[in-house]
């Protein structure tokens, strides 16, 4: 599916989801007549009970995508993850996005432990620890933590986030 809808701006593909995002109602319209005449063109049918259209709000891979952009769904969140809690979550998370090489993670209980260890090692995936009391050992994490943090204040000096949904 995703190879299929590859070329479309405003659309996210998950395995047999299609999410289809627009500024407006006219261009909504728009994608989603050449989505569905790709999908006929390809052979491939949709399950109309699975269809939601025009929605203003859609949970979607553990996230609200809305008006205001994209945003973690609060149902979803552990509130205190166990190890096991942990795992089921990555599973589904690499049946999404694939098996990472490596997981990079902090030393936090979850993840030091030897059920997790098993796991890894199951799944062929090396680990790279950083302290979890020290996040400054852990470089790469924190130049991306002051990346974001400069961007979203620049988007709200110059009021350039329309809160706009896009990729």
């Amino acid at each position: 599916m995703s190879e299929l809808l590859k070329d479309f701006d405003n659309v996210e593909c998950s395995m047999d989801d299609i999410l289809i995002f627009a500024n407006s109602k006219v261009e909504l319209n728009e994608v989603v007549d050449k989505v569905m005449k790709r999908l006929y063109l390809a052979g491939l049918k949709l399950n109309k009970e699975k269809c939601v259209l025009s929605a203003e709000k859609v949970k979607f891979l553990g996230h609200i995508w809305d008006k205001n952009g994209v945003s973690p769904d609060p149902e979803k969140k552990l509130q205190h993850p166990t190890t096991r809690d942990c795992i089921e979550v990555l599973k589904r998370w690499f049946s999404v996005h694939g098996v990472p090489e490596v997981f990079e993670s902090d030393n936090g209980s979850q993840y030091a432990s030897k059920m997790f260890n098993e796991f890894l090692e199951s799944w062929g995936i090396q680990k790279s620890l950083s302290s979890p009391y020290h996040p400054q050992s852990n470089g790469l994490a924190e130049r991306a933590v002051e990346a974001s943090k400069v961007l979203l204040k620049r988007c709200q000096k110059d009021n350039s986030d329309q809160g706009q949904i896009s990729k």
